[in-house]
């Protein structure tokens, strides 16, 4: 039971991981819409965890931006995420790496627009908690009897 509940705290972003992942320094102008692809990119690839900056993604999080007079920022959960990007997650760090790296994959694409992942593999990493649990409204668990 209490493997279970380590478990699902993981994959709820409710307590920090740590294990072999990969950290992607983002050099250039990037789109929500790339970050989303580049963290779907992650997730289809097996990584069990992911974060930009210090934004822990779960399946709650949204991506997005706001625009001001002068410049459009990227958010994460509605916060402003500050640029240099680094996107980080944990699983097989050979198998992310190469999901990204991939002739015609994503960091092909994002090259044509001079933006450039720079990868690098790490035995171990570090992801913090969300620091905040989403209050759920309309979700519910039912009764056995249901």
């Amino acid at each position: 039971c209490r493997n279970e509940l380590n478990r699902l705290q993981l994959i709820s972003g409710a307590s920090a991981v740590k294990g072999p992942g990969i950290s992607i320094n983002v050099d250039g102008y990037l789109l929500s819409s790339d970050l989303v692809v580049i963290v779907n990119e992650l997730w289809a690839a097996g990584a069990e965890a992911v974060a930009i900056n210090d934004c822990r993604i779960t399946a709650t999080s949204g991506i997005g931006y706001v625009e001001t007079l002068d410049k459009t920022y990227l958010t994460c959960d509605g916060t402003v995420i500050q640029e240099p990007y680094e996107i980080r997650a944990i699983g097989n760090n050979a198998t992310l790496e190469k999901s990204l790296t991939m002739p015609g994959g994503i960091a092909d694409s994002l090259s044509l627009y001079q933006v450039h992942l720079n990868i690098t593999l790490h035995d171990e990493i570090v992801l913090a908690s969300q620091p905040v649990q989403p209050q759920l409204r309309y979700g519910k668990v039912p009764s056995k009897t249901e």
